[in-house]
């Protein structure tokens, strides 16, 4: 697998299987790298970025890692929830999580790797039961 770009190998990878495991990402990076680093370096590289992405969230609460996307803390304000079980009302704390929002290089990578319809292609019809359908149809008839 020749890769140019971080983006370009995460775009491969991810989508070979449903789920991608870390010893999955740790044997497609040591292919990737065509065998220059031994696995248990590959593993000790891949651990130490994953280490320091959650030592910059902790820190900055922000990471931004061009060509590929940007970690960040999401704060979560308090609430009140429900238990599922007894419809219960109960208090939720306030709590941080990380979202993520890949870069435009990485969806297009992404894109280009599962492209399924031609960008060329016409946009299927709307059907006229459907609300936006019966309005072009309304509009067409009336042109």
């Amino acid at each position: 697998m020749r890769v140019d770009s971080v983006s370009q190998f995460v775009a491969q990878s991810l989508w070979k299987k449903t789920k991608m495991k870390k010893a999955d990402l740790l044997a497609d990076a040591h292919k990737a790298l065509n065998g220059q680093f031994s696995k248990d370096e590959v593993r000790t590289i891949l651990d130490t970025v994953l280490n320091e992405i959650g030592a910059g969230l902790r820190r900055d609460g922000r990471v931004q890692i061009s060509g590929f996307g940007t970690f960040e803390n999401r704060v979560r304000k308090a609430r009140v929830g429900r238990n599922p079980k007894t419809g219960e009302a109960m208090p939720l704390a306030q709590s941080v999580s990380v979202g993520f929002r890949a870069s435009t290089e990485l969806k297009d990578a992404i894109s280009a790797e599962h492209a399924t319809v031609p960008a060329s292609a016409p946009a299927p019809a709307l059907s006229a039961a459907h609300p936006r359908g019966a309005a072009a149809a309304a509009a067409e008839a009336t042109a």
